[in-house]
């Protein structure tokens, strides 16, 4: 999160020309996908990372959340050919509709409040 968190503040003008004023407010650990070690080698390291994408993240926030780890995936490209996305399940969507519903329109599917 430290990173992105960097990433954001380094390119927070290119960021909010792209995304409007408000993105700031997905930099936030509560807003990122989860991670789960998914293929361990022989000695415990994770070979892969299942990242559990929120199902109410709408495709202009992951693309903005791609954008925040895209700086430092150039540092280590290995990185980014490790992590398998997948959506997570509506289940086990830990943001209440609450919040969501206080975030802004753009980074969450309306189709969760239905």
């Amino acid at each position: 999160m430290r990173r992105r968190r960097n990433n954001f503040i380094k390119y927070k003008l290119a960021f909010e020309a792209k995304y409007g004023e408000d993105c700031g407010t997905f930099v936030d650990r509560a807003y990122m996908s989860e991670e789960d070690e998914d293929i361990l080698d022989e000695h415990g390291n994770a070979l892969t990372f299942l990242n559990r994408v929120p199902i109410w993240r709408t495709d202009k926030l992951q693309a903005f959340v791609y954008e925040l780890d895209k700086p430092s995936m150039n540092l280590k490209p290995s990185a980014n050919k490790l992590c398998v996305r997948t959506p997570k399940p509506a289940e086990d969507t830990t943001v209440s509709l609450d919040i969501l519903a206080t975030l802004p329109r753009w980074g969450v599917e309306t189709s969760v409040f239905l």
